[in-house]
This record gives C-alpha cells, sequence and structure tokens, in this order.
C-alpha cells in the first residue's frame, strides 16, 4: 500500500511550513528537522514564531499573520493564553481551509478546534469508529458514568 500525499507536488515546490509556539523552546528542532528534510523536499522551508515576543515586537506579530496568510503547513502549540489566542485566531480562521494542514496541539480548545488534516477537522462531530464508541458508551444515569 502506498501513502497518498495530501497535495501534488515534485522536488522543486516550494512548502512553507509555520511553526506558532508558546516561546522558543523548539528552534533547535526545527532548524535540525529543515536540515534533514531539505535533501527530499528542496523547497521546504520553515518559520518559527514565539508568542511571548509579540507583545514587545509588534514587528514579530505582523511577520506571524503573513507567514500563516502563506502557509502550507501550519503547526500551533502551547497557544492558552488570551492576548495570544486574540492575535492569530483571525489569521488562523482565515488560512483552515486554503493550506494543506492546520495542526494545533497542547493549547485551548478555541485553538484546537482550527485543526484540519485532510477530511478530518476538530470542531465537527465524531465519525466511523469514535461515533460508535460514544454511541455504546451510552448516557450517564442519576449523574454518574
Amino acid at each position: 500500500m502506498t501513502q497518498k500525499h495530501t497535495s501534488a507536488t515534485d522536488a522543486s515546490t516550494p512548502i512553507n511550513v509555520v511553526l506558532v509556539t508558546l516561546d522558543n523552546h523548539v528552534n533547535g528542532a526545527i532548524v535540525r528537522a529543515e536540515k534533514r528534510l531539505v535533501h527530499d523536499l528542496p523547497g521546504i522551508h520553515f518559520r518559527s514564531f514565539a508568542a511571548t515576543e509579540w507583545e514587545g515586537d509588534e514587528k514579530s506579530l505582523i511577520e506571524c499573520r503573513e507567514a500563516i496568510a502563506e502557509g502550507d503547513i501550519i503547526i500551533v502549540t502551547m497557544l492558552f493564553m488570551e492576548p495570544h489566542i486574540n492575535a492569530v485566531s483571525d489569521a488562523l480562521a482565515a488560512r483552515r481551509d486554503h493550506c494543506d494542514a492546520l495542526i494545533c496541539c497542547m493549547s485551548a480548545p478555541e485553538v484546537m478546534q482550527y485543526t484540519r488534516m485532510g477530511r478530518f477537522t476538530m470542531d465537527s462531530e465524531p465519525s466511523g469508529p469514535i461515533a460508535l464508541l460514544k454511541r455504546l458508551r451510552g448516557t450517564p444515569k442519576d449523574g454518574k458514568p
């Protein structure tokens, strides 16, 4: 069985990966990932943004929002403070249906709902096996699970 790619691409197709996170703790990993992946995907380009920098650096926030608007794959982690969420929420919502993937993890529920990978979304009702398991679980009686 071969893997089905989300988007058709060749080696020279630019792939913009944007990481939005709380702080710069993953920058080293991003640099290492880009060095390894650039051999297989010469068009891949990573950009990383730390929410902790936005308050004192308006230019950083503007650059982040511009990168989100152009990102093919957007990864959002550890956004749970309201000022950070409000700063990029509308940009994430606008880009969600136009990028290859928007992956939100370890963040506030309102951010997690932006997740979209192919047909999978975090804002829809569960389907398939998950929906079946929820139906089999039943409803609580007398407030007890």
